[in-house]
């Protein structure tokens, strides 16, 4: 695993940025973690008995972003340059975590903790499978069907 997260940040020519799919698992590796225990330090986690519909809701969100919605959706943003969405998130984090009480108020409401925490924890759990599965390659979207074999060249 060491060696396929290496070779993400590590090309010919020196160090380069994480895009694409290996850097929102970058970003959801960095930023969960420190939302899931800054809702635990702040008014602790909900209880998620209480919010079952939106853990469900959650996960089957997380698995479509990674299956089948995620180009499509990219593909109608702008290009930004490698830095900007990552800045972008950093900004939006912070703005919402310490500026503006309404963004406090939706962060740390409940449905939301159990939404965004079950939604990204979905998202970082099938990007770790595809990098780490011997079976897919490394984190590109998944091949539909097969592909023809060669031509055997056999002459009439």
């Amino acid at each position: 695993m060491a060696n396929a997260l290496l070779e993400s940040v590590r090309d010919d020519d020196g160090w380069t940025f994480l895009d694409g799919r290996r850097a929102e698992l970058g970003w959801l590796l960095a930023l969960l973690p420190l939302y899931g225990l800054w809702i635990t330090v702040r008014v602790g986690l909900p209880r998620l008995e209480d919010w079952w519909v939106v853990l469900v809701l959650g996960c089957v969100l997380g698995t479509l972003w990674t299956t089948t919605r995620r180009d499509a959706i990219v593909d109608r943003l702008p290009s930004m340059p490698v830095a900007l969405p990552g800045v972008f998130s950093i900004v939006s984090f912070v703005a919402g975590v310490f500026g503006n009480p309404l963004f406090e108020a939706v962060l740390t409401a409940d449905p939301f903790v159990v939404f965004a925490l079950s939604c990204g924890g979905t998202v970082v759990l099938v990007y770790l499978t595809r990098l780490l599965s011997p079976f897919h390659p490394g984190l590109a979207d998944s091949t539909r069907g097969l592909e023809s074999p060669p031509p055997l060249g056999i002459d009439d």
